[in-house]
């Protein structure tokens, strides 16, 4: 018989059972004199490698952004400068809207003159015959009740302004407005000087948000893809070595726009940079970094009452949380701030800097990206563009801006039940032109009557009935899968027949009506969706001018959603709500 042996053993793990920071913070020691001693004997009173930093030269370059290229790399770059106009301004505007493109902002920009006009001191008889010479076209349907009390009071006070405004600039050229240049239907009026001030401030006012050069709405963003809802633009700034710097936005969804938006491209840049990198050399006083709550930078020396830093409490699965601590205990004291001046619109980069000490020793501190690569370690960098890790950009970018609500307010969404996504318009323009919330304004439509029986069967028609289909509501368009080859590729914008015979309303968005034109790509309908505005952006820039425009921004959405489309549905027999 073999025997069996076991062997065993029990093993002492010293845990602490105190889970707070007190026991290692408060530093108890049993014998002070006696570490006073070994801390002389070991030299550490010496204070050889003890210096605190006195200042700190900065060495780098900074290089002016003055080109931008709105689009991909077929576009031309074009000359900007950041003094003059926020990047958002000029990479997010629409194309402002041509004469005719809506009742509404015809009646408000002669809503507008008249009021200038009457400011002025111009004859009420002038200001009268104004709509009668060029009045306002009132839309047949398909306006909200509200903009339609307001059209038809403005249609008595105001003339068609887009309308006007055209009739003077053709009229008059580019030369001043007088009498003999005003169009032959306003020929008769007297061209006083009031008249004529006031004629020339509204028309600059209203060139500033129309084009009246060309007729129709509004266009589409330079850079904007419609089937992925997002705009692709890059800058160019100029570097020592000769070189020029190309940073590239390839997926901007609007919102703020900041250096993160941005990568490293290795596209050829613009044949001149518009300018020439500058070196930087700065001797600058070098301070603590410090925050509210942060120990003492001194080992031995007693916080502050107002300061606990033992309270602090950490579980083993929150990272953020435990990085933070041990910046804060281990690498809090080791921060310096070092501020440095630049322009709006620069590329800084900050090669090295040197530190010196009050001994008078100086410190070489290399960026981590360029110590990493040398021990073969990966790059890391926190406040720098992909792929131009050692600079910071220092955007044209607005800090604080005013938004208007949504003009347009579209939903992309799918709809497993129906097996189909959706483009529901929320908020999109009416007939006039004015944003209206279709949610509130349409009934779902009116469902198609079964045929009527004949007379003589009338008293004995089965109890159930059968429905074809019901109707989504009239502001909720198909998005039908269109398939490319073997695999599906992309979404069309449908539509859905009525009972009437006819087909739902076409788009009223702008957003839908490019899906329409262009198609959604697949990826784009994700399960959480997709919400797609427009908006009108205002803000002052660094010159004190004010900049309008209308800006695009794709937001997350809300999920999956359910239009109520069902097919081939056998209803008891009963009377029918609207929808069925």
């Amino acid at each position: 018989m073999t025997e069996v042996t076991f062997t065993s053993w029990a093993r002492l793990e010293p845990q602490m059972s105190d889970p707070t920071l007190t026991p290692g913070i408060s530093a108890e020691i049993a014998d002070p004199l006696w570490l006073l001693g070994r801390q002389w004997q070991l030299g550490e009173f010496t204070g050889e490698d003890a210096g605190t930093p006195a200042w700190v030269e900065v060495h780098g370059e900074t290089g002016p952004v003055r080109r931008v290229r709105l689009g991909d790399a077929s576009a031309a770059w074009q000359a900007y400068q950041p003094d003059a106009v926020p990047l958002e301004a000029l990479v997010e505007a629409e194309p402002p809207p041509g004469y005719g493109s809506g009742a509404d902002l015809a009646a408000r920009a002669g809503l507008r003159l008249v009021r200038e006009l009457a400011d002025r001191g111009v004859a009420a008889a002038t200001v009268a015959a104004l709509p009668a010479a060029y009045p306002l076209t009132m839309p047949s349907a398909g306006v909200a009740l509200a903009e339609a009390r307001f059209l038809a009071v403005a249609s008595r006070r105001a003339p068609d302004g887009l309308a006007l405004g055209r009739a003077l600039r053709d009229s008059m050229g580019a030369g001043p407005i007088r009498g003999e240049t005003l169009p032959p239907t306003l020929a008769h009026l007297n061209a006083t000087s009031a008249f004529v001030q006031s004629a020339h401030a509204w028309l600059d006012w209203l060139e500033t948000i129309a084009d009246l050069r060309r007729s129709g709405g509004g266009g589409t963003p330079p850079g904007w893809r419609a089937d992925r809802f997002d705009q692709t633009f890059a800058i160019a700034a100029p570097q020592a070595s000769g070189t020029t710097m190309v940073l590239r936005a390839p997926e901007y969804r609007g919102g703020t726009l900041d250096w993160w938006a941005f990568d490293a491209s290795t596209e050829a840049g613009p044949a001149t940079a518009g300018g020439n990198a500058v070196p930087l050399r700065l001797d600058v006083l070098a301070s603590p970094l410090g925050f509210p709550g942060a120990p003492v930078a001194r080992y031995w020396e007693i916080e502050d009452a107002a300061v606990d830093v033992s309270a602090a409490t950490v579980a083993p699965h929150e990272t953020a949380n435990l990085l933070l601590l041990e910046y804060v205990f281990a690498y809090g004291g080791d921060a310096l701030l070092v501020p440095i001046e630049a322009p709006v619109g620069t590329r800084l980069a900050v090669r090295a800097a040197v530190l010196v000490d009050v001994f008078g020793d100086r410190v070489l501190a290399e960026r981590s990206s360029i110590t990493d690569a040398a021990a073969g370690r990966s790059r890391f960098a926190l406040f720098g563009c992909t792929g131009d890790e050692d600079a910071v950009l220092l955007a044209p970018a607005i800090g604080h801006g005013m938004e208007s609500e949504p003009i347009e307010d579209v939903v992309l969404l799918r709809d497993e039940m129906a097996n189909l996504g959706w483009a529901v318009e929320a908020v999109a323009p009416d007939a006039a032109g004015a944003p209206a919330d279709w949610r509130m304004l349409l009934p779902a439509p009116d469902p198609s009557q079964p045929p009527a029986l004949p007379p003589a069967i009338a008293d004995d028609r089965p109890a159930l009935r059968w429905r074809l289909m019901r109707r989504p509501p009239g502001h909720w368009h198909p998005l039908v899968p269109q398939a490319t080859g073997d695999r599906l590729s992309t979404y069309a914008v449908g539509s859905v027949a009525l009972g009437t015979g006819g087909m739902t309303p076409p788009p009223r968005s702008v957003a839908v009506r490019e899906i329409a034109a262009s198609g959604l790509r697949e990826e784009e309908l994700a399960r959480e969706g997709r919400r797609l505005v427009r908006a009108v952006q205002v803000a002052r820039w660094v010159d004190g001018g004010i900049h309008v425009w209308t800006a695009r921004s794709t937001l997350p959405g809300r999920g999956e959603g359910h239009s109520g489309v069902r097919f081939d549905d056998v209803l008891p027999e009963q009377p029918l709500a609207a929808g069925d």
